[in-house]
């Protein structure tokens, strides 16, 4: 009896250890850290908003300002003239710009810069009237003596005009004649009218816009003239062009001709003179080369031109040939268009009794000849 409650007690007391022992947990293996993704920021769209600079005032001012003179020149109440005039207040805009560096970008800034801007444009466009109108001058110059404002004559170009000739008398025994003419703008024209000197030159320069010359010299039995109409002041625009007209009447004297051109407009109208070398630089503008029968140079005839528009004129039955370098721009002989190097030769060159050989070179614009 007793050995049965013995065991009883061994097992009831085996259980309950069991039960209040600490149970076991099995281990998890720790898993590989989870790399950190890099992070990513998204930003709401805003509006972009323009800030004004400095010179946005100003700019504006001044685009403003100058529609308006453009306006005036249109409808006639104030001549082109004028822009020649504002070009010598050009340092102004530097006075302008230190302003801006001065007062900042505050806007008490933009307000100073605002106010002294259109002060001094509508002080420059005061002195630009008073130069061009005569007769408003006179009336602030009689209630204000003291601005002295005659002094503003010396602003205005003038038109100069030019009566000049270059007299056989003066060169006797020539066998050839040099002739160079520079023209850096305006108009010209070249004629070759029977009789006279041995040069004449009559037209209109803007003094002191431009500087005319006229000069000769004789060496060996050949005179040599240059002829040169060179801008002197940039920054001055004249009311009108300059003009000028200049025959060369000696068609019995073999003659060389060269002409350099950097803007303007030119007309060459060669009917008798006895032309042995034609040279013809061109920068810019448009010129129109005429040429008869008795005309065609003999030796050479080069073009060279960086821009613009050259019209040649020559007669049906003179044979043509032009040697080609073209960069950009085109030649144009009757309907037949050129755009690269090479040779043109009309269909009567080799039969033509006078004959036509042009060397043209050309980094842009348009070479056309028509044959009349």
């Amino acid at each position: 009896m007793t050995s049965k409650k013995t065991t009883k007690a061994t097992a009831a007391e085996a259980k309950r250890e069991e039960t209040t022992a600490p149970k076991t947990i099995p281990t998890i293996p720790e898993m590989p850290a989870t790399p950190k993704m890099p992070e990513v920021r998204v930003e709401s769209p805003r509006v972009k908003r323009y800030n004004h600079d400095d010179g946005d005032i100003t700019w504006a001012i001044l685009l403003i300002v100058g529609g308006i003179i453009l306006l005036l020149n249109n409808v006639g109440l104030l001549p082109w003239s004028v822009w020649g005039t504002l070009w010598r207040f050009w340092p102004v805009l530097l006075v302008l710009w230190g302003v801006q560096l001065i007062v900042g970008k505050s806007w008490i800034g933009k307000i100073i810069t605002f106010i002294i801007t259109l002060g001094a444009l509508c002080i420059v466009a005061g002195f630009a009237v008073l130069i061009h109108d005569t007769e408003l001058r006179n009336r602030v110059n009689q209630q204000f003596p003291s601005l002295q404002l005659g002094k503003l004559e010396s602003f205005k170009t003038e038109k100069e005009i030019i009566n000049e000739q270059i007299l056989r008398s003066e060169f006797s025994n020539i066998e050839r004649h040099k002739v160079s003419m520079t023209f850096n703008e305006g108009r010209y024209r070249v004629t070759d009218n029977l009789g006279g000197e041995w040069i004449t030159i009559g037209g209109a320069v803007q003094k002191p816009r431009v500087d005319f010359s006229l000069h000769a010299e004789e060496k060996d039995s050949t005179l040599t003239t240059n002829v040169a109409l060179k801008t002197k002041n940039f920054f001055l625009i004249a009311p009108e062009e300059s003009d000028l007209s200049i025959n060369l009447p000696t068609p019995e004297i073999a003659t060389d001709l060269s002409v350099s051109m950097t803007s303007g407009n030119g007309v060459m109208e060669l009917q008798d003179l006895n032309l042995k070398r034609l040279s013809f630089d061109m920068t810019s503008g448009h010129a129109d080369i005429r040429l008869s029968d008795k005309a065609i140079p003999q030796e050479s005839f080069v073009i060279d031109m960086t821009a613009g528009n050259v019209t040649l004129y020559v007669p049906a039955s003179v044979g043509i040939r032009v040697n080609h370098d073209i960069t950009s721009g085109s030649l144009e002989i009757g309907e037949i268009k050129v755009m690269r190097d090479g040779t043109f030769m009309s269909d009567n060159f080799d039969t033509a009794e006078k004959k036509l050989e042009i060397r043209a070179d050309m980094t842009s614009g348009k070479i056309q000849i028509i044959r009349e």
